[in-house]
């Protein structure tokens, strides 16, 4: 009678309201015995400790009590707490999402191996009191050299912000930008992101892009202070700007004191071919900040990025910045000081390359396009919100291409491949396969006309 979900919060506290209603709703009586510790975690395949962290949550209430014969629903508890449910109109109860396919997300299985866990070891053993806002300088000259070894660019420690991630360095620059600066976006891209632009009062212009990337003469015309450009790999659809686009956007910048805002979002994650160098790496002007996070090459859950900042922001963003968790920064220099994070990186690689592999294999005979490089990949649909639709009811959550436009121009799916092992992922996949053939049948004219 009681089941837990992983992604949402707290396992005892899931367990514990669960075993509360079932008392409240008179479904457990007082007297009953419930499920060893033991028992109920195997059951529910947690560990014994979170089990008994809620037995002993509902004992200290009054709900259970321990006897000699095990834990029971307390003998004593008055009638008085037993509650009975109000009636309510039957409703369909929500399918119960079994996999997250949506972009973006990071298979962390690999990542708990020695380096790991003794860089947290190391951490806690010594818990940091803090660092200034810019953050750890042993860590920001490991941020550097990361910088030189995999996206060539040449830079000093002392440029570099470390933030709490991707988005909380953008925060930190447009602060510095000033209110209301006018922030030029790509079109199709992040449809959150603009929606936090705007949140925190600029406006968002959205500037399309082409297969070489963001179009230079329509963002002349949009007279930006700010560009946020995705250039080693567009998101959504995967295209690098071309040499000749990247000398056109720098020469606008430096021309017109616009600030370009790289997003290097996931350039690590390449698997075909060479990636260009970083935007950072051939500004000569001082115009570009680079945004890097490690929750795509990490995991999310460390809540870690940096900034190479611009020589003409770099005090007011100093400034302006709210330090990141000591101890997660000594976490993270620790796993780089002793090649954790470069072995974690390239073994995350070759996986993501299998999974991209995979993808190809499984969705041959459909207009797919595998990413050559990321966590994602496009699907091209037609039935695209009936394909969203009904995997959703399978309990499989993926994302519809529309919504990374400002206007909807193509249909489809965007798929993550990256969250799961290698098995698991092709089982998800087959069955988004199976969704799409049942609700839009392969007509063989559309690949070859590219409809």
């Amino acid at each position: 009678m009681i089941e837990v979900d992983r992604s949402a919060g707290s396992l005892p506290r899931q367990i514990t309201r669960q075993l509360r209603e079932l008392i409240d709703a008179a479904r457990l009586a007082p007297g009953d015995p419930v499920p060893s510790s033991r028992a109920l975690a195997a059951s529910l395949g947690v560990s014994r400790g979170t089990v008994v962290a809620a037995y002993e949550q509902l004992v200290g209430e009054g709900y259970l009590a321990s006897t000699h014969g095990g834990t029971r629903v307390n003998p004593e508890l008055p009638q008085t707490r037993v509650r009975p449910r109000p009636a309510r109109a039957h409703t369909a109860a929500p399918v119960r999402q079994r996999a997250d396919l949506r972009p973006g997300i990071p298979n962390v299985e690999e990542l708990t191996g020695t380096a790991w866990r003794e860089a947290w070891r190391r951490a806690a053993a010594r818990p940091s009191r803090g660092y200034p806002a810019q953050g750890d300088r042993r860590l920001r000259e490991l941020v550097a050299e990361h910088l030189r070894i995999t996206r060539s660019v040449a830079s000093d420690p002392a440029d570099i912000l470390i933030t709490s991630g991707a988005r909380d360095g953008l925060r930190t620059l447009l602060s510095a930008m000033g209110p209301r600066s006018i922030v030029a976006v790509e079109d199709p891209g992040y449809p959150s992101l603009r929606a936090v632009l705007r949140e925190h009062g600029h406006e968002v212009v959205p500037v399309p892009v082409d297969e070489e990337g963001m179009d230079i003469a329509a963002l002349e015309r949009a007279r930006p202070q700010v560009a946020l450009v995705t250039p080693s790999h567009q998101y959504p659809l995967g295209a690098t700007m071309s040499a000749p686009r990247r000398r056109q956007l720098l020469d606008f910048a430096a021309a017109h004191a616009v600030i370009v805002v790289e997003d290097d979002y996931d350039s690590e994650l390449r698997y075909v071919g060479q990636p260009h160098p970083a935007l950072a790496a051939v500004d000569d002007a001082g115009c570009v900040a680079t945004l890097g996070s490690f929750s795509k090459t990490v995991t999310p859950g460390l809540g870690l990025g940096f900034v190479l900042m611009p020589p003409r922001l770099k005090a007011t963003m100093c400034a302006q910045a709210t330090p990141a968790s000591g101890v997660v920064q000594d976490a993270m220099r620790y796993f780089m000081e002793n090649d954790g994070f470069r072995h974690h990186l390239a073994r995350m690689r070759r996986e993501y390359k299998r999974r991209r592999a995979l993808f190809t294999e499984i969705f041959a005979e459909e207009q797919a396009v595998p990413m050559d490089g990321g966590l994602h990949a496009v699907i091209y649909l037609d039935a695209e919100r009936d394909v969203v639709k009904q995997c959703a009811r399978r309990g499989i959550a993926v994302q519809a291409l529309s919504e990374y436009w400002s206007t909807p121009q193509r249909r489809g799916i965007v798929v993550g491949i990256g969250a799961y092992g290698y098995a698991r992922t092709r089982e998800l996949l087959e069955e988004v396969r199976a969704v799409i053939r049942e609700v839009e049948p392969i007509d063989a004219r559309a690949k070859v006309e590219g409809r």
